[in-house]
């Protein structure tokens, strides 16, 4: 049995994808591009690339490595084949004269109903004719594009470069749109909004800095010209006689603003119909399909012009406060300011699907001026007084009985002093901070809390303690960088005894015990004294615990490891707390002892434990732990491991999937180690062994291991490396996704003859860094230039660095066309993954 889907097509190429049920071992599934390219997975997950020909009715596939493959027809892969490069070569000819009519008709909706209508019928005309005649009837699933990526077709319609996607082929089956990073043309945005309200299947809508003009005019004259002319026709011919009574009903109709002459008025009443966000939030109101929404830094709580305004914030609010499956909302870096904030969330508090929302970087607790703004509006009978800030907040908490994951961080929360006296749990509760957090005293609904990057102090974690204490639903709390210090740290953990559901808790950079622990002493012990019971106690639950950055020492580092003992903590982040020191001059080993007792005894799935001097003699105890252990992500970066220190982390790392150990001194003499790690482990999947000072000769003997590893990130920057590796470099391009030899000394000549040809007929590589030095810069630039930019470039390459700026020694054309490419590699990707979490 083999299905066959049209995965998308574009003026360049047609992809077909075909999967066949079978063993392991067998063919799998197999994806043709009309460029004469696939690539073939079989049962198991071995994956083969090449180039594909096809001779007498029968494919043949030709490998990289040179071997042949040929599918028989009848066969479950002779389907597939069969049926795919009939639907390629159909789509492609059926395409080829969609374009050309749309230069005759020059409408982007013509091109987009007749491509669709012809596409369907001719695929089903081909399907049709190749399985009756061949006696084959396989499973067909027609899946026109969700995209048309980077289409051309806008450049027909004499439009400025598409910053779109791509041109939707049919609303109906759409599902995600990203267009992110980048002010959309006119035409572009009119052709999503007819995409926004026609849909019924659009999940995901990324326009994250899609509607911010970035400084350029607001709004074209020329689309200004063009609106008035409009509205001119609309309101009739103006005549001398009823130029007043014109004029009054214009202003009734639009703002309060005293407008002397119709035109005047005409004039705003255009701006106002052509404000990207008015023109997005208007289709949105009458959308009923999308679950997740990014608007994020797109100056909403300004007029467009960087003043201060309600207008566009109060058009969100109507436009969201009824939508019927919105579930994700990102509305962060928008500058909506207290007054806005409250504005928008008036009309999120009354959404029953809404679940998840950022407001982070909106500046919600700044200082506003007092201003007589006409735009806030009075009392809502149904909702009370109008707020703002963080009264907003906790209005939402209280009203919204769905919303359960809320992102404040970046809000410019300001510490709270703490009095002398002793505390109890109404301590501030006349400041804006309390009156957020004491909904979550009475209402058990959020579960995801994050509060980072805000000055909350030592009064701030009380206040947060007192009301996540009284919580029965919130499991994951987010306070990295809130600058609580060991008294908040006191106040938060002795608060914690009385929660039993926090899963996660995120306290990195909060400086609980000063400076390489020596500030502040008395307070620290007593600080982490309170943390360790906390995490002794019936109340830790904790699954997932960061405390980096917070200097702790050897001491302090045990105390909390040894509570950790009796937990059910699998992610462990402990970086800079000087484990074992805070130099290469001292070594203590009480701190890498207990970690090494506690990833034993618990079941740490991710280590993390960067710049903590663990030296070799702390990797060959932590290495005797390892294999004892269930971890498979270990970062230990820059811990000047040396040598001998990193061969011991890779004798004991066969459970490893992830292994970050770059920046920690001369580990030339652990290059053996390295390559028989990548040759007996099945699972180890990125490798990080950067600034290692591994040499020419050990790096050598490392790549001679990484074709036939099961490797698909591989970092060897800074690593002494010369020009005879190269060869060895060019093969690890087609096998692996990520390969960064940058910083090394490759040059240009060895770089341009084994390792760029390695990006042709490659469907594999994402990321390349590769540094040849200044010799020949332009040169080499602009040979990785051509061979992108071919029809036989990499279709999955998203990062190319040469360690020369392309603007400064590249061909313009050709730099631009290789940003294309790469651009439209990389949006391929992202919204793949973003689409799988929408849906």
């Amino acid at each position: 049995k083999a299905t066959v889907s049209v995965l998308y097509w574009t003026m360049q190429h047609v992809r077909v994808y075909g999967e066949v049920d079978g063993e392991k071992g067998c063919p799998r599934r197999l994806d043709l591009d009309s460029n004469g390219t696939f690539v073939l997975e079989l049962h198991g997950g071995a994956r083969m690339n090449g180039r594909f020909t096809q001779e007498d009715g029968k494919l043949i596939l030709k490998t990289l490595d040179g071997e042949i493959i040929t599918a028989e027809e009848g066969s479950g892969l002779g389907c597939v084949a069969l049926m795919g490069t009939t639907l390629a070569k159909t789509v492609t000819d059926v395409f080829s004269v969609s374009c050309q009519k749309a230069r005759q008709a020059s409408k982007v909706t013509e091109l987009t109903q007749f491509t669709t209508k012809t596409c369907e019928q001719k695929i089903e005309e081909a399907v049709y004719n190749s399985t009756h005649n061949h006696g084959i009837r396989p499973q067909l699933q027609l899946r026109p594009p969700h995209l048309l990526r980077e289409m051309a077709t806008f450049d027909l319609l004499g439009s400025p470069p598409a910053r779109v996607q791509g041109v939707v082929e049919n609303s109906t089956v759409l599902e995600g749109l990203s267009l992110r990073d980048g002010a959309i043309s006119y035409n572009d945005l009119r052709t999503l909004c007819q995409l926004i309200e026609a849909s019924a299947e659009l999940r995901l809508l990324d326009l994250r800095g899609a509607l911010d003009v970035k400084g350029e005019p607001a709004i074209p004259k020329e689309e200004v010209e063009r609106e008035v002319q409009r509205l001119s026709e609309v309101w009739g011919t103006i005549k001398e006689d009823d130029e007043d009574e014109k004029l009054e009903k214009l202003k009734a109709a639009i703002a309060p603003q005293d407008y002397t002459t119709v035109s005047a008025a005409l004039k705003h009443l255009a701006r106002e119909n052509l404000n990207r966000m008015n023109m997005l939030l208007g289709a949105l109101k009458t959308n009923a399909s999308v679950t997740q929404l990014d608007l994020s830094c797109n100056s909403l709580g300004t007029d467009g012009y960087g003043k201060k305004s309600f207008k566009q914030l109060r058009m969100a609010k109507s436009a969201l406060e009824d939508h019927p499956t919105l579930m994700r909302l990102n509305l962060s870096g928008n500058e909506m300011g207290p007054k806005g904030t409250g504005v928008l969330i008036k009309g999120l508090a009354q959404n029953i699907h809404i679940n998840e929302l950022d407001i982070s970087g909106n500046g919600i607790c700044d200082e506003e001026e007092e201003e007589n703004d006409d735009e806030v509006e009075g009392d809502d009978p149904a909702f009370g007084e109008p707020l703002a800030g963080l009264e907003a907040v906790a209005d939402l908490l209280k009203k919204n009985k769905f919303l359960r994951k809320l992102n404040l961080s970046k809000n410019n929360m300001k510490a709270i002093e703490l009095p002398e006296e002793d505390l109890t749990d109404t301590f501030g509760d006349d400041t804006p901070l309390y009156k957020m957090l004491h909904p979550l005293k009475s209402f058990y609904r959020l579960t995801v809390l994050d509060i980072s990057g805000n000055d909350l102090g030592p009064g701030g974690a009380y206040i947060l303690g007192a009301a996540v204490k009284r919580n029965k639903s919130l499991t994951s709390l987010n306070l990295n960088e809130a600058a609580i210090g060991p008294k908040g740290l006191e106040w938060l953990a002795t608060h914690l005894t009385q929660a039993n559901n926090i899963k996660t808790l995120e306290l990195r950079r909060n400086d609980f015990a000063g400076l390489k622990g020596k500030r502040n002493a008395k307070a620290s012990t007593k600080a982490l004294a309170a943390f360790s019971s906390y995490l002794k106690s019936d109340a830790n639950h904790l699954e997932k615990l960061d405390v980096a950055y917070n200097n702790m020492g050897t001491t302090f580092c045990k105390q909390v490891l040894d509570s950790l003992t009796n937990s059910s903590i699998t992610y462990l982040d402990i970086s800079l707390n000087h484990l074992c020191g805070t130099s290469t001059n001292e070594y203590h080993e009480e701190g890498v002892e207990a970690l090494a007792t506690l990833i034993t005894q618990m079941p740490v799935t991710t280590l993390v434990s960067q710049w903590n001097f663990l030296q070799s003699s702390g990797a060959t105890v932590l290495s005797k732990a390892l294999c004892r252990s269930e971890i498979h992500t270990l970062d230990l970066t820059q811990n000047h491991l040396r040598g001998v220190g990193l061969s011991e982390i890779c004798k004991q790392a066969d459970k490893l999937v992830i292994l970050k150990a770059g920046s920690n001194g001369s580990c030339g003499e652990a290059a053996v180690e390295l390559a028989a790690l990548l040759e007996r482990s099945s699972i180890l999947k990125m490798l990080d062994v950067s600034d290692n000072a591994i040499g020419t000769e050990g790096m050598s003997t490392l790549l001679g291991s990484v074709s036939d590893s099961k490797l698909t990130s591989l970092n060897i920057n800074k690593n002494l490396v010369g020009p005879a590796v190269a060869p060895q470099v060019g093969l690890a391009v087609r096998h692996l996704r990520t390969l960064d030899v940058g910083d090394n000394n490759l040059g240009t000549d060895a770089i341009m003859k084994h390792i760029l040809p390695s990006l042709a007929r490659n469907g594999v590589v994402r990321t390349l860094i590769a540094w040849g030095g200044e010799g020949k810069a332009a040169e080499c630039l602009n040979h990785a230039l051509d061979i992108v930019n071919s029809e036989e470039g990499s279709d999955s390459l998203i990062h190319l660095d040469l360690g020369v700026p392309l603007t400064e020694v590249g061909n313009p054309a050709s730099v631009n066309a290789c940003a294309a490419k790469l651009l439209e590699n990389l949006k391929r990707a992202d919204f793949g993954s973003a689409l799988e979490v929408a849906l």
